[in-house]
């Protein structure tokens, strides 16, 4: 018969004794801080070190269901475990993502503006009664710079 040494998941003692099974995994039960655990689990949400990843992961700029399919987790278990840690993960810079501060970096940098232009179209009741939408757009940081509604016709496009 072999002999398996069991330390606790919290307190690290190796004063560890079985207390039954659940979903046929052995459980243990810690005789010096008394917390009972499991060494493996059918749910890998459960397991030591995976909340850790899942913030590294959100960190380093995966998405939410790219974290869910490499952990093996759900996405529901991510989502809660990312507003779980949310008071310990620190904004390193908070201007990232500001779209203001990309907008002035970029003019102080390189005042010439490389402008793009398109137009979309949808209908109101009938696509007898079509409307256009012409915009454009600062082609380095994506501000909408103008737009202009109304029909298919130059005198509207001039107006942009």
């Amino acid at each position: 018969m072999a002999y398996e040494l069991v330390l606790c998941k919290y307190c690290k003692s190796s004063e560890v004794v079985r207390y039954g099974t659940q979903s046929g995994r052995s459980r243990f039960r810690c005789k010096t801080c008394r917390r009972i655990f499991k060494t493996d689990y059918v749910y890998r949400a459960y397991e030591t070190g995976v909340q850790e990843q899942i913030v590294d992961m959100a960190l380093n700029g995966s998405g939410l269901r790219d974290t869910s399919r490499v952990l093996g987790v759900g996405k529901n278990t991510v989502i809660s475990t990312l507003k779980d840690q949310a008071t310990e993960v620190v904004h390193v810079n908070p201007h990232v993502g500001s779209r203001e501060l990309a907008v002035e970096i970029r003019h102080l940098m390189d005042p010439t503006i490389h402008v793009q232009a398109d137009e979309l179209w949808s209908y109101v009741g009938s696509k007898a009664h079509q409307r256009w939408l012409w915009y454009a757009i600062d082609a380095a940081t994506g501000v909408v710079l103008s737009f202009v509604f109304g029909p298919r016709q130059d005198t509207v496009f001039k107006k942009l």
